[in-house]
């Protein structure tokens, strides 16, 4: 497993509905933090990635929810 590259991971996220915010919940790091990952500033470590996906197959996800921009 590799974790993808930053464009990659928003449109993961966005792909997902999921804020900044709520991603970073996920895997227990701030907005600020998922968004350095997403724009490259710092790499995202692979059990953070690993984290985030089996969250989010855990997770039900509500089809009212707004997608983020």
């Amino acid at each position: 497993m590799i974790v993808p590259p930053p464009d990659a991971l928003r449109d993961w996220r966005h792909g997902r509905g999921l804020s900044a915010r709520e991603a970073g919940a996920l895997v227990h790091v701030t907005a600020r933090t998922w968004l350095r990952w997403e724009a490259g500033d710092v790499a995202m470590p692979l059990m953070a990635w690993d984290l985030a996906q089996r969250r989010v197959a855990e997770t039900p996800r509500d089809p009212d929810a707004r997608r983020p921009t």
